[in-house]
């Protein structure tokens, strides 16, 4: 009996496996990242010292996600990704707090047309250049992002309140753009946001390029609205002022087991207020500020 009802079991589980990898799929992925860490200089009470500590998300975020896919027919799907942020040495929550503060949305995407998604979400410099780089999802991780990540490549930042379309892939072109609303009454341009991008693969060649517009990202000009587009109250705007740009272009030649890259991106800050460095912002004087990232980056397999 025992053995008959075994056997049943394994068929029917061997079914419904079958039937849910048809039509749908729900996807549990993540990473865990901690080590020891020297420093040798560490700012404290009384001036600097050593110290020995474990430190989380040395080259990789640590984070949790579902992300997941439905069959809907004729080459649509309903697609979504809730994706939690954590420091795996106390368990505490990253992103200010927020349950799925690196990513929640949903949407629909279509084998032909591409795919729109609604909510909280990255820009297409993350999309398409950061591939091509070092950092972010790049072999370099947090270890090779540029100065407070001001361009985004390490996917510090993301867009709340978002609608995004990213086509499918012609001819080795994708292209895509996202708007982020401020969801403030009476002012729709306080702390709302936009993003633009294109990426071409052809053989060993892969090429990128993507902009970013926030208008008072951080939503510190009075009336406030800092948990706009890009959220001030959660630290997840990186900067803060009265108009954010950013310019990324990226390029990258594969020959053999060689992988060779060049990346370019110019960040401007207008009337900048804040810059957020250790989970907490420290205060900017001036009337403009900008960064120009230059990076070469290769690795052999």
């Amino acid at each position: 009996m025992n053995k008959v009802m075994l056997t049943t079991l394994v068929a029917l589980a061997g079914t419904c496996t079958t039937a849910a990898y048809a039509q749908s799929s729900v996807t549990l992925y993540g990473t865990l990242d901690t080590g020891i860490d020297y420093v040798s200089n560490q700012k404290a009470t009384g001036g600097g010292h050593n110290n020995w500590m474990m430190e989380s998300g040395n080259l990789s975020t640590d984070r949790w996600g579902l992300r997941g896919k439905e069959d809907l027919g004729g080459g649509l799907s309903a697609v979504f990704d809730l994706e939690n942020g954590f420091n795996v040495d106390n368990g505490k929550l990253g992103n200010g707090g927020d349950l799925f503060g690196r990513q929640a949305w949903v949407g629909l995407s279509s084998n032909q047309y591409g795919t729109m998604t609604l909510g909280r979400q990255y820009d297409f410099l993350v999309d398409f250049v950061a591939p091509l780089s070092a950092t972010g999802s790049g072999f370099g991780g947090n270890i090779a992002d540029h100065p407070f990540d001001n361009d985004n490549l390490n996917n510090d930042f993301r867009m709340n309140n978002a609608v995004k379309y990213r086509s499918a892939t012609y001819d080795g072109v994708t292209f895509g753009g996202a708007y982020a609303f401020s969801n403030a009454a009476g002012g729709f341009s306080n702390n709302n946001a936009y993003s633009l991008g294109a990426q071409w693969a052809g053989g060993p060649f892969n090429l990128a390029v993507a902009y970013l517009q926030a208008n008072q990202p951080g939503g510190v000009n009075d009336p406030s609205n800092t948990g706009g587009a890009l959220s001030s109250s959660d630290n997840d705007a990186t900067l803060t002022g009265a108009r954010q740009r950013i310019f990324g272009a990226a390029g990258r030649y594969v020959f053999g087991p060689a992988t060779v890259g060049l990346v370019f991106t110019r960040t401007m800050l207008d009337d900048p207020h804040q810059i957020q460095q250790g989970g907490s912002y420290a205060t900017l004087n001036g009337e403009f500020l900008t960064f120009n990232n230059y990076e070469l980056n290769a690795r052999y397999a």
